[in-house]
């Protein structure tokens, strides 16, 4: 039987890193290793949960603070969770970390470039974003920080296939320590 080493994955980074994909492979995995878990996708929250919250600064916060919430009661139930949220700044980080004080968390970065993001364009924003019909699209008018090294895992999302990335986060998971 498998042990963890976290709760909580929240995994961050600009739009089109690959949260959402690297969360559907992470929830495989742990379903796999006959684990329950949740997945918490951004997107997803924002047609319900979340729903009317907009992209300003406050509900942005509130966004990640209802998600936090969510797998903060999640762990504390047994159940793993697996997040997929943009999470721009050190500061909204940092109310997420306050919420999953209980829960041990690992953060997760999707690390891709900007260029590489536009690319993928997944959901269409960033060609929203160039034609003037959206604005603050974190990455490109929207501020986005990075993480040191010490916060969060980096999962080099542009260079890795996604079974690649996966596997880095699950060796973190299931790391064995002395």
């Amino acid at each position: 039987m498998l042990t963890f080493n976290f709760n909580v994955v929240w995994i961050f980074g600009l739009p089109s890193a690959g949260k959402s994909t690297l969360a559907k492979g992470l929830q495989q995995r742990f379903i796999q290793a006959e684990q329950a878990c949740l997945r918490l996708d951004g997107d997803e929250l924002r047609e319900g949960l979340c729903r009317g919250l907009g992209f300003s600064p406050a509900g942005r916060e509130e966004n990640i603070r209802r998600a936090a919430e969510v797998a903060a009661l999640s762990a504390k139930s047994g159940i793993y969770t697996v997040t997929a949220l943009i999470t721009p700044t050190d500061s909204y980080r940092k109310v997420a970390r306050i919420i999953l004080k209980d829960a041990p968390a690992l953060w997760v970065w999707a690390k891709c470039s900007y260029d590489a993001c536009q690319s993928r364009d997944v959901k269409g924003l960033y060609r929203k974003q160039r034609e003037g019909h959206l604005v603050n699209l974190t990455g490109a008018d929207g501020y986005f920080e990075e993480p040191s090294a010490d916060e969060a895992l980096h999962i080099d999302t542009e260079n890795n296939d996604v079974s690649t990335s996966i596997d880095l986060i699950w060796a973190q998971l299931t790391k064995k320590h002395p």
